[in-house]
């Protein structure tokens, strides 16, 4: 065979691996972008990132630690673009109170990839123990959220452990003269590691634990 047929052949097959890779990206991208709410993201969400937590374990071996409550419950099973999740974070004496109320918006980047954008909510303690309800929040305006830019995180799978954290100083703070805050946390099926800490304009902790991350025990499962 001339060489000239070779090199066509080997042309024309070469070409034809290329647009077929390119296709089959296309139509991953497309299935991502038409079917954000994947299985994978569901598993996430539903085994990792879903549940009533305690540290009391932690709390009571370490005095450096406040026994603190966590709840984390999704939230508006209707809606296709994400997966929703109401966090309630509060002292363990005053439950009633909780100091820290977020909405969570989890989507999926790619295979081992996921992000949750974090959002405040205006006039948050009307809203204190809705984790409690089946249809939490089913009514809520959500005109009374708003973004935390640059709080995200990023979370990576890596086998049955998932480990995220924030962007570096993106996330701007102002609390006990903070300039940002940083948040890593690592996520197995039955404890939640979480590690918020705030820092000043020259990088000097300000607040925050300076003794490792809190470790969540889950103590029950949260549904919608």
């Amino acid at each position: 065979m001339p060489v000239k047929n070779i090199k066509n052949k080997l042309y024309f097959y070469i070409m034809k691996y290329i647009i077929s890779t390119i296709f089959l990206i296309l139509t991953i991208n497309h299935i991502f972008a038409q079917n954000p709410i994947s299985k994978e993201l569901n598993f996430l969400v539903d085994n990792y990132m879903s549940g009533s937590f305690s540290n009391d374990a932690q709390a009571k071996a370490d005095t450096n630690f406040f026994h603190i409550s966590l709840r984390m419950k999704p939230i508006w099973k209707n809606k296709t673009d994400a997966r929703y999740i109401y966090v309630e974070q509060a002292m363990y004496e005053k439950q009633e109170k909780p100091y820290r109320q977020r909405i969570y918006k989890v989507t999926q980047i790619n295979d081992t990839t996921f992000l949750s954008e974090i959002y405040s909510i205006n006039n948050p303690l009307k809203y204190a123990g809705v984790w409690k309800l089946k249809d939490a929040l089913v009514d809520f305006n959500t005109d009374s959220m708003y973004t935390r830019i640059g709080c995200g995180v990023t979370i990576l799978k890596k086998g049955k452990t998932y480990f995220g954290s924030t962007d570096g100083n993106k996330c701007t703070s102002e609390l006990r003269g903070a300039t940002y805050a940083t948040t890593e946390v690592t996520l197995y099926p039955k404890m939640l590691i979480s590690w918020d800490r705030g820092y000043d304009a020259k990088g000097t902790q300000v607040w925050g634990s300076e003794h490792g991350g809190y470790r969540f025990e889950k103590k029950g499962k949260l549904k919608y």
